[in-house]
């Protein structure tokens, strides 16, 4: 961005506008924002692809570890994701659940629940332990308790589940904290007169994540409130679209790592947040529908991190009728609402020098004459329900035919605000025409993406800001009206009939009766410039999109330009741009089609005379500068007083400060390259700085290529800093790489610290001959690669393959290895042996073995093992305590590789099953014999099934 906002503030300067500022920044910045960011306002909404399932619902319990994380925008109802289950009691009667419901801190359950078909309300109780509330069920009284947790930070245990799950095989630990989710513990008591359906599958409703409202932040200009957007502690639950849009920007982030967990990770900076502040508060407008009162829009939403970025924003920006907007760089939204145009275009304000565009009706497939939809019903167990369908007669007729399209809303749960969505998104459709206009400078440095003006009668919204070729102010405007906001619902009207259908489409392949004239366009105070214009008559073929003109100087076979007009019923097309005074031309045409046909050219038309000599009135461009100028004084008069004074504080602080700006320009056609160079020294008597900065571009049409260098440096009593950086960019449109580094010497904390920083695909070495990438990106991994390393201290590594041509192993434990082949120096592998014993019964008080095995290990030394050791049993009533062991061990020196246990306590009925299995290397055995043992042990009877144990012992050793 610092490459584009360099040549920015140069042409700022070129077009006299250093020290303007335009929506709310300096002419510079917003500029070269313009260069990498458009500015403008996204309108795709209806026919755009759907890429997220996500709605208020998630209908499917979820099992297992792989869950992504969730959060829910607003009220949602979920079964939830269980991640644990136990029985206990008398016959395994008592049962819980505990189901993850959301990530993040949420607001609470709603007051009933689903299960058996039906709707059952919750009974509110007295929180028990570390609950935040707790419930039982009505109709089912203690049988069934759900006691719920919100996901605030410090969250304990359910201290009751710890407790009577305490002596079960998986019991729930006081560590079981599922810090930073909202959860439910579900505990029933078996009834067969309760329960007789079986096991409920339980749809709780639950209001969800707690969020930032800068509304509320009185930190925040036009705030007010205790909000911080640093504690989570003060933020509310809302259904608020624009504040979830914000949010989700933002991100929810892990409690421990600050991760983003969900949502798309942006910092408050790069977000417009006075934008999403004034869509919020119109979202919040209540509206008046029938006897109830209710906000103008609403949202409720789960979302996945695995939901594409953009669907989830849509589907926001949908739920209030809205708009994503781009101004200056910063995301923004648009709520749907009528507005007050800010200003008015006249032809005076539109320039001569550059073409304008029109659209005055959309191509057959993408208009609509009938629009159904669906939204979540609450009434109906929150199952989509279908709107009332939009349809206009009268739009049918002038269609020639029904033209359906779908628009649901399955993240909004009442009925109104669906419906009146629904109505909005069919007038905006509707409202088809378009214009591309070049203004003068007064009208551009006075509008921007999301305002409304009126030009030729007709309110419109400004879709897109920002500069032509020559960077002289371009907007383009879409049709609107307060009546797209109107809440009268859509009444069909009567039957009309359509006008006898035009010729058979697939019989055109091109315009008719195509023409060029070549003439002149006249602005207001008389300048004059060449054009041409084309024309055809009107094919009245809604599936004809476009009209292609090609055109060139007479007598010449090349160069062929092309000019593109999109109102293919105006019939009509003028340019501009690149037509010579006193030049004859020739032109021909043909079309666009969706879907795609069989096409032809017209025959070359030229023109029946030269076009005319260029005159320029010099007066219209002083009209302009005036009126621009005008508009700016009352800034200047005030800039000049701050000026001044800023002026006289600066010598009485002894300040000194230079700067030189230099710019090289070159174009030819499409062909333009620049270099600009700025040279910044600052000094005072408290520190010192010196800046250089050199920025390079080459732009051929959609082609681009820049380069940036800078060496800054910074001298004060609190340390010196010094930074040099390249920066490399180019690409083709929208798509461009990026290549550079900086070297960074600063103080932190009173410490010198030195960095070196590269951003490439891969990292190449060379000497002279031979070109080596030791390190490279795949995907976002970073790999090295054909590198040999001397000597290595490596304290953590996983190794997926290896080929080691000599190695010294001190000490190691594999826990799985296969060996395809093998060179072993000390030893060769010349013996393998292998024993096992099963459901060996343990004897009480006694070591008993299971399995042994003796072999003959003249190295003493370097024996692999392979052993698995298990026990099982239990008791399913009480008794006293008991402790049952299970080992694996050498005999000679007495070492003892691995045990496993279990304990029951006195009364307690459970289970002593445990295992373990392990590759290991017994490197000092210390004998030639060597004997190796599983065995069994317990120190109390069970007076149940014996416990038993089973072993195997897998080994393979090296003779000299």
């Amino acid at each position: 961005m610092a490459i584009f906002t360099a040549i920015g503030g140069a042409i700022a300067g070129a077009l006299g506008l250093g020290g303007a500022t335009l929506f709310g920044a300096s002419a510079a910045s917003l500029i070269g924002g313009g260069l990498a960011l458009a500015a403008q306002v996204a309108l795709s909404y209806i026919n755009r692809p759907k890429k997220t399932v996500s709605t208020a619902v998630q209908g499917q319990v979820q099992l297992g570890g792989n869950v992504p994380a969730q959060v829910l925008f607003g009220t949602g109802k979920t079964k939830g994701h269980r991640i644990y289950y136990a029985k206990w009691g008398q016959g395994n009667q008592n049962n819980d659940d505990v189901f993850v419901l959301a990530n993040g801190r949420c607001d609470g359950l709603e007051p009933y629940v689903y299960f058996y078909g039906e709707k059952h309300d919750l009974v509110s109780q007295t929180p028990v332990g570390n609950e935040h509330a707790r419930y039982t069920v009505d109709g089912f009284g203690a049988a069934m308790v759900i006691k719920f947790y919100d996901g605030r930070p410090g969250q304990l245990a359910d201290s009751e589940l710890v407790s009577v799950t305490s002596g079960l095989g998986n019991p729930w630990q006081s560590t079981s904290t599922v810090a930073g989710h909202a959860y439910v513990v579900v505990s029933r008591t078996w009834s067969a007169d309760l329960f007789g359906k079986g096991v409920p599958e339980i749809e709780f409703v639950l209001r969800g994540w707690r969020m930032y409202d800068p509304r509320l932040d009185d930190t925040v200009s036009g705030g007010e409130g205790d909000h911080r957007l640093n504690d989570p502690d003060t933020w509310e639950f809302t259904k608020n679209p624009a504040i979830h849009r914000l949010n989700f920007q933002l991100g929810l982030r892990g409690l421990s790592s600050g991760d983003v967990l969900v949502g798309v990770g942006k910092s408050i900076s790069q977000i417009d947040v006075a934008m999403h502040m004034a869509a919020a508060n119109v979202c919040d407008t209540e509206r008046t529908v029938g006897e109830r009162t209710i906000a103008t829009y609403h949202n409720n939403l789960f979302v996945s991190a695995e939901d594409d970025h953009i669907a989830v924003l849509q589907m926001m920006e949908d739920a209030m009728a809205g708009y994503a907007v781009n101004r200056a760089g910063l995301d923004g939204v648009l709520a749907g609402a009528a507005q007050v145009p800010v200003l008015t275009i006249t032809e005076a304000d539109i320039r001569p020098d550059a073409p304008r565009k029109s659209q005055n009706r959309r191509s057959g497939f993408d208009s609509i004459n009938i629009l159904s939809g669906q939204f979540t019903s609450i009434e109906n167990n929150w199952n989509p329900e279908s709107l009332t369908t939009v349809s206009v007669n009268a739009d049918i007729a002038a269609d020639g035919r029904k033209r359906p399209a779908g628009n649901d809303f399955l993240q909004v749960t009442d009925p109104d605000i669906a419906q009146y969505l629904l109505n909005i998104r069919y007038r905006q459709n509707r409202k088809a025409r378009r214009r591309s206009l070049p203004v003068s400078r007064k009208v551009g440095t006075r509008i921007q993406p999301g305002d409304w003006v009126t030009y030729e009668s007709t309110d419109w919204l400004v879709t897109k800001w920002g500069f032509d070729e020559s960077f002289r102010f371009m907007v383009e405007l879409s049709e609107t009206g307060d009546d797209v906001y109107d809440e009268e619902g859509i009444e069909a009207g009567p039957v009309v009939v359509a006008p006898s259908s035009p010729a058979n489409p697939s019989l055109v392949s091109t315009v008719a009766n195509f023409d060029v004239t070549a003439g002149l366009i006249e602005g207001v105070n008389g300048a004059q410039v060449p054009a041409l214009e084309f024309t055809w008559d009107d094919p009245e073929d809604p599936t004809i999109t476009s009209v292609r003109v090609f055109y060139r100087k007479a007598g010449t076979s090349s160069p062929v330009l092309e000019a593109t007009a999109t109102d293919v019923a105006s019939g009509s097309l003028i340019i501009t741009q690149g037509i010579q005074s006193g030049t004859s031309y020739e032109a021909r045409a043909t079309i666009t089609t969706r879907p795609d046909r069989l096409k032809s050219f017209t025959d070359w038309e030229t023109t029946a005379a030269a076009t005319a000599s260029l005159k320029v009135i010099l007066g219209e461009v002083g009209a302009d500068v005036a009126g621009t100028l005008a508009g700016m004084r009352a800034d200047f008069n005030d800039l000049r007083a701050q000026v001044t004074s800023l002026g006289d504080t600066v010598s009485g602080m002894g300040l000194s400060n230079r700067q030189t700006i230099g710019r090289v320009q070159s174009r030819v056609g499409a062909a333009q390259a620049a270099v600009n160079s700025e040279i910044i020294t600052r000094a005072d008597e408290y520190s010192s700085l010196a800046s250089s900065l050199t920025v390079v571009n080459a732009d051929f049409n959609d082609r681009f290529a820049s380069g940036l260098m800078k060496f800054e440096a910074r001298a004060a009593p609190d340390g010196v800093d010094a930074r040099f950086s390249v920066m490399l960019r180019a690409g083709v449109g929208d798509d461009f790489k990026e290549a550079g580094f900086y070297l960074d010497l600063r103080t932190v904390e009173s410490v010198q610290r030195s960095e070196f920083a590269i951003l490439a695909d891969r990292f190449a070495v060379t000497d002279g001959d031979t070109t080596a990438y030791p390190l490279y990106f795949d995907g976002s991994t970073l790999y090295a690669d054909g590198l040999k390393v001397q000597w290595a201290d490596i304290e953590d590594v996983e190794i997926t393959s290896a080929q080691i041509a000599d190695a010294t192993i001190t000490s190691a434990k594999i826990a799985d290895l296969t060996i395809e082949t093998s060179n072993i120096t000390l030893a060769s592998i010349t013996a393998q042996d292998s024993v096992s014993g099963s459901n060996v019964p343990a004897v009480t008080g006694v070591w008993t073995t299971v399995c042994t095995v003796t072999i003959d290990n003249p190295s003493e030394r370097f024996v692999f093992i392979n052993y698995a050791i298990s026990q099982g049993g239990g008791r399913i009533s009480g008794g006293g305590a008991v402790t049952v062991l299970t080992r694996f061990r050498r005999v000679e020196g007495g070492v003892t590789f691995a045990q496993i246990g279990g304990t029951l306590p006195t009364g307690a009925a459970g289970s002593v099953a445990s295992s373990t299995s392990a590759f290991i290397i017994d490197d000092n055995t210390g004998a030639t014999e060597v004997t190796y043992v599983v065995e069994v042990y317990q120190d109390a009877a069970l007076n149940q099934p014996a416990v038993t144990a089973s072993g195997s012992i897998k080994l393979l050793w090296g003779l000299r």
